[in-house]
This record gives C-alpha cells, structure tokens and sequence, in this order.
C-alpha cells in the first residue's frame, strides 16, 4: 500500500489480521509436508494462489509451467519420482491421505492434503494461503456503513466525534417580502447534507514466512487495499429552522415640537402616511367647534398615553390595529418577533425557494422539502485519520530490530500506503498498540467518480489505497509450524466534506509516492 529469495524448504506463512480480523500464520516443518491446520480460519474467500493437482496412484511427475502432470513411469525426459508417503494406497502414506501437489516460480514442489485446499468442483484444488512466491488477500470483505460502523466482521470503521452519522446542515438566513412594504420575514433555512459510508477492506491477509531467513512474503500493493465507494448529497433535503417576522414602524418626530404631548393621530393607506395633534381638532384655539373638522377612517385619540413627537416613539397602524413600540425595543425601524409560521395576513409575495428547494408562500417551522434540482449524489472522499495495531500471538518489535535480536513468536512489521498528501512513510506497527493519530499524513482515498441513478457506486468503480506492508520474524527455524494470529490492524476513517488541496480526487491535489515504493 515483493518477492524473497527463499533459502530452505521449509515455510512459514505469517498472516495479517487487517480490519480487526484475527489472521492466521502458517509454518510448515522443514521437509514439505502439508500444513495440517487450514480451519484455523476461513478459506472460501482467500484469492487463490495455486492450484493443487491429485497426485492419485502415480508415481512420477513433472511440472510443465504452472501445471503439474502425472505419469506411472520414467521414460527419461525429466520426470521426478513421487515421495512414498504421498502415493495413495502406499504402505508408507500413514491414513492413506490424498495428497496433491503445486509448485512455486522458485522451482519448489510442494506437498499438500487435499482435504486442506479448497474443492473447486471439477477436480481441481486450490491451495489458498501464502506461498512462497505470493501472499493472499481475501476477497471477502468487512464493509462499514453510516449506521454500523463496526460491523460484524469486527472491521472497525470509526466516525470522529462531531461528525453525524445522519448527516450534517448547513444553515443560511435569507429575508423575503411580502405585498406590503412594511413587513417582511427572515427566515431560517436548514439544507441537509447527508452521506453514505461505504468502504471495505479484505477481511484478511495470508503471508508466507521462511523459518530459515526470517524474511516474510507479503501483499503487493496491487493486492492489498482499501475500497471507497462512498457517496454524498450536498442538498438532501431543507427543512424551516425559524421565521422572524419584521414589522417596519413609522417614528413619531417633530423638531419644532418634540417636547409637547400627542393628543391624536391618524393614518392615511392611501399615502402611507401618519398624521397627529397635538390637542383636540375637533375644537379651535377659543375652544369653539371646529366646524371644518372631520375625523378621519383610521383615526386615534392617545392623549392618555403621554406620547410625544420627540422621535423616542414608533407607531403603525396595520391589520386594523395600533401599535406603538418604545425606540428601545426596536432595531431602527424594526419590530422582530418570532413566529411559527408565516402570517396568512402577510403572505411572502412570491414563493420562497431556496437551494432548489420550493416552500410556497405560506409555510410553518419545522416544513421539510425533500424535492430539488439540486440533490445531487456525489462521490465523497475519506481520510484515514488512526491506525492501531493490537497483537494477537505474537510479540510486535521495533522494525529496527535486526533478523538476529527477534525471538520466537515475535514479528517486526510495518505499514504505508502507496501515496499521500503529505507524508507516505511507513508505519511502524509496534508503535501505534493504542490509537495514532495519523491525520497530517494525508492517507486518502479519492472521491468516486463514478454514482448511479440510485446513489450508489458499483464495488468497480470503487477508488482505492493500495498499502504496502512488509514484515520480518525469527529466523533460524525457531517458530512452530501452524497456524497463528498475528495482529489485527483497525482503520479510522472520516469523510472529507470540502474539497481542497488535501483530497487526491482533484486536480490539483498533490501526491507523493511511497518511500517504500522507492526503496525497493
């Protein structure tokens, strides 16, 4: 995210719990003799790596490319003689097991009980686990998802705290208005961004290790990777967070008589505009009737409420009622009061539509749209934000330790991912047993390109991390044949909600190579 020269016969495969799955490790004794122990973990989603041929009753065979043949007689042109103990029926072949045989690129042969390949169904058998020439990776996969980040496979995807699994909103405020100039609403909009996680990694690894070296056969990074199919809708839906209705009132200011009180006041709709005495109009200065007088349709006598024009008082006349409001109370002009709905006597004068989303004209806190040209299904990157390693049977040490300090039962190992942003170094395994943040390393996987109708992206059109893992144990023929755990690697992984210069999906998002990719 490699081939070794193999030194002896004798083989030890080393597997790698990837995604929290335990993994076993195979070793076989130093002549090559089946490995009795396969059902320590599952093989039917192991890639195939060779494929055994029955050896039967025959007692010659000869290896023609990757294929293996029979025959029951030398004639001289290159045939090797079948070992006793793996004819079927030979008094040396203690519980008459069937055996078969495949060969590696080295040139070793190599024995195996067909009751621990995998029965292709067609005569054939399919050695599932690391040889010396190749690791396996599964092709079963843990996956996460939104709502099950661990999973059963014991896969753990995790979500950084803050990050809802439902979604995120964005909110905006936008005003509106309506027919009549003095009213108008801000209101609260709350668009939806949701995503679905989807990404998988093989649920394990078989490697394969030389007892003699101590080197380990490991996954390329062609092998060996993680799968980001995940999507993401910028405007999944919009809901009414919150309405403010704003009512613009009218200041009651008189340079030339600020300090006298208001004994009426009347409203003219026709011109918008407030008229007010300061006594009775009704009556002249003498105190005679005032024969020209005629009060006026929206008229109001408010001596009692020791209103006066010195402009620390607003006034509006709407809906058929009166109000007046302190200057303190209001924003300038602005009387704000919030609302549940949108007032049916002010309805907005056009719809309101906001991301594509349409509410109408009259609409509550709390309406919900869910229909809008611009509910995309795009694809969404991730970053992998932790890595942990927790040994299973075995002792993790230092990379730095040499073939010669590593003991029995212990593993030195080692884990890059074949590009990043900033920093595609290995990681050392026996330094992450709790949580390492590894967010400034840039390990992403790129949004992908490709999303169905539905909103999903097919597992082909996954973007992908190749990782490179390179292991090293006990040499000297120390480990037990068998299988064994050797340590389950979780990942953290976090959507990247904005594009930017840290997401390999763009153009302009650089890269840089694996240092191991370099090195070898």
């Amino acid at each position: 995210m490699k081939n070794f020269k193999r030194a002896m016969s004798c083989a030890m495969a080393v597997a790698m719990a990837l995604s929290c799955a335990a993994v076993p490790a195979f070793a076989a004794e130093d002549m090559t003799e089946p490995n009795p122990v396969i059902e320590a973990h599952p093989d039917d989603g192991m890639s195939p790596t060779k494929v055994v041929t029955p050896i039967g009753q025959k007692t010659f065979y000869k290896i023609s490319g990757d294929r293996v043949i029979y025959t029951d007689r030398d004639d001289g042109t290159g045939w090797e003689a079948v070992p006793s103990q793996y004819i079927k029926g030979s008094e040396y072949n203690v519980g008459n097991v069937d055996y078969g045989i495949y060969a590696t690129s080295d040139g070793e042969v190599h024995f195996v009980a067909l009751s621990d390949c995998h029965d292709e169904g067609n005569g054939t058998y399919t050695w599932y686990h690391g040889t010396s020439d190749s690791a396996t990776v599964s092709e079963d996969v843990d996956k996460a998802t939104n709502t099950d980040p661990t999973m059963g496979t014991q896969f753990y995807l995790n979500i950084e705290n803050g990050i809802d699994p439902d979604g995120t909103t964005e909110e905006d405020k936008v005003e509106a208005g309506t027919a009549d100039e003095r009213v108008d609403y801000e209101i609260t909009v709350g668009t939806k961004t949701t995503y679905q996680l989807n990404a998988t990694v093989p649920m394990y690894v078989c490697m394969y290790g030389f007892r003699g070296t101590g080197n380990v056969v490991t996954p390329d990074s062609d092998a060996y990777r993680l799968k980001n199919m995940s999507t993401i809708n910028r405007a999944s839906s919009a809901s009414i967070l919150d309405i403010v209705k704003v009512t613009h009132m009218a200041k009651i200011y008189d340079e030339n008589h600020s300090d006298e009180t208001l004994y009426s006041i009347a409203y003219d709709e026709e011109t918008g505009s407030y008229t007010y005495w300061y006594s009775n109009p009704a009556f002249t200065a003498t105190g005679k009737s005032n024969v020209d007088w005629q009060e006026p349709e929206n008229y109001l006598v408010i001596e009692d409420k020791n209103i006066n024009a010195s402009g620390e008082c607003y006034v509006i006349f709407i809906d058929g009622e009166w109000t007046f409001k302190a200057a303190g109370v209001l924003d300038d002009d602005a009387f704000r009061e919030t609302v549940d709905a949108i007032d049916p006597s002010h309805p907005l004068s056009e719809d309101f539509i906001h991301n594509g989303f349409n509410f109408g004209k009259e609409f509550s806190v709390g309406a919900v749209s869910n229909e809008s040209e611009q509910s995309v299904d795009e694809g969404l990157a991730l970053k992998v934000t932790e890595l942990q390693a927790e040994p299973a049977t075995w002792r993790l040490k230092p990379v730095s330790t040499s073939v010669s300090a590593l003991k029995r039962g212990e593993l030195a190992m080692s884990i890059a991912p074949k590009t990043a942003i900033s920093n595609a170094s290995a990681i050392d395994l026996s330094q992450c047993s709790g949580k390492m943040d590894i967010t400034e390393n840039g390990w992403f996987l790129d949004a992908p390109k490709t999303v169905e109708k539905d909103g999903s992206v097919k597992p082909e059109n996954a973007t992908t991390l190749p990782v490179i893992t390179k292991a090293q144990m006990a040499g000297g023929n120390v480990n037990d044949a068998g299988c064994t755990s050797v340590v389950k690697v979780n990942y953290t992984l976090t959507p990247v909600f904005q594009t930017g210069d840290g997401e390999t999906s763009t153009d302009i998002g650089n890269v840089v190579e694996s240092n191991r990719e370099v090195a070898e």
